[in-house]
């Protein structure tokens, strides 16, 4: 008798683990099957495969995948789908492990569970994980980055908050602040910062890091760069944010450009002429000169006149001729036509259509051709006029 019940709880167990084992999941680069601890990294995204072979029919089936920490969760789950008996079915989710979840120097252990379930909440399969949170060595986080009023001619503070997120102390630490568009560069030493499972130490360091925006930095908005950096190469980060600057009028502002046309049909060999109404915005008489650019290869230029001097306020018309070349390729050309002075400037980008050249039939041969065809006709009135003539001559009858 206890022989028969052993064999009926092998029976038992071997008709149960199939289904047991028939959801295997993968997290990460971790092989099938293995159910051990599994180490991944703060902020890291880490796909998750789930493998199911359906041992019934199933509707609206979803896949939860949720990890819980410090009493929070953060989970992802799979759009509904229906499950037939005996077919295969894999799914592949992608769980983001939380910035600020807690860790200590050598990992901290949580649990990640993957649930399957169908529209009327029944459980298909269940599985549990043991996953390790762990931090990069070395790794610092930009956290924030604070400007003050900034205007031209004037010195602005730009202060940047750092944290170590990583798990061993990082020495030499230095910020960069840029503001690439002015050519602006300062730096800071941060110094040293500790780790963050180091309690007793500081992990934050903060830099006041000044600027003097040029005088004639133009109104606007500008990129700010922060770089954070350690002596001996090993960290390196940046973040990016706007800052406004209170500043001179763009020097577009100071003149105005108005084409006639800014697009015109022109075929190889000939030539579209574009008028252009520069003005002069500025309180001060200006000289501005004209240039060209984007011709080259398809087309040559003439511009009429090359500068222009004008009052405040005052206006003139400029006209640029554009010859395609012979050979210029067909189709659509942009080029620019450029107006600058002492401090403004503006680029008007005008196009060219070009086609092909129209075949013509040369002066001379068209002269030959009347020519020889008023040949023809004297040749013909002369042959007629003979003709003619001949038959009105009577002719001497001789007699014997």
């Amino acid at each position: 008798m206890k022989q028969y019940i052993i064999a009926l709880i092998a029976l038992l167990t071997l008709a149960i683990v199939p289904s047991a084992l028939a959801m295997t999941v993968t997290v990460g680069d971790t092989p099938e099957y293995y159910y051990g601890p599994v180490s991944v990294q703060v902020g890291e995204t880490v796909p998750i495969k789930v493998t199911e072979i359906a041992s019934a029919n199933y509707s609206n089936v979803v896949i939860t995948v949720e990890l819980v920490y410090n009493g929070k969760k953060v989970d992802v789950e799979t759009g509904a789908f229906d499950m037939i008996e005996g077919t295969i079915y894999t799914k592949s989710l992608n769980l983001k492990i939380p910035d600020k979840i807690a860790t200590t120097s050598p990992g901290e252990s949580y649990a990640l569970s993957v649930r399957m379930q169908d529209n009327k909440g029944y459980e298909i399969n269940w599985q549990q994980f043991e996953v390790t949170v762990q931090r990069a060595n070395k790794e610092i986080q930009i956290q924030k980055v604070i400007t003050t009023y900034a205007k031209a001619g004037s010195p602005t503070l730009v202060t940047v908050v750092a944290k170590n997120t990583g798990s061993n102390n990082i020495d030499d630490v230095y910020v960069r602040v840029l503001i690439p568009k002015l050519g602006l560069v300062a730096e800071e030493r941060l110094g040293d910062i500790a780790a963050i499972d180091e309690g007793e130490d500081e992990d934050v360091a903060t830099a006041d890091v000044p600027l003097r925006i040029p005088e004639k930095a133009e109104d606007g908005t500008y990129s700010l760069v922060v770089e954070i950096y350690s002596d001996n190469g090993d960290i390196e980060t940046s973040a990016t944010k706007s800052i406004v600057i209170n500043g001179v009028p763009p020097a577009e502002k100071f003149v105005e450009v108005v084409p006639t046309l800014i697009s015109q049909n022109v075929d190889q060999g000939k030539t579209a002429i574009y008028g252009l109404r520069i003005a002069n915005l500025d309180t001060s008489t200006k000289t501005f000169t004209i240039s060209v650019e984007g011709t080259d290869g398809w087309a040559t230029y003439q511009l009429n006149p090359l500068v222009v001097t004008l009052a405040s306020e005052s206006g003139q018309t400029i006209t640029v001729a554009v010859t395609a070349n012979n050979n210029a390729l067909i189709g659509e050309h942009k080029f620019n036509v450029n107006v600058k002075s002492d401090d403004a400037e503006k680029s008007i980008s005008l196009t060219a259509n070009v086609g092909e050249r129209a075949v013509g039939i040369d002066a001379l041969l068209i002269s030959v051709i009347v020519l020889a065809i008023v040949l023809i006709i004297l040749i013909a009135v002369l042959v007629k006029t003979r003709k003619a003539g001949d038959e009105g001559i009577e002719t001497e009858e001789s007699y014997y």
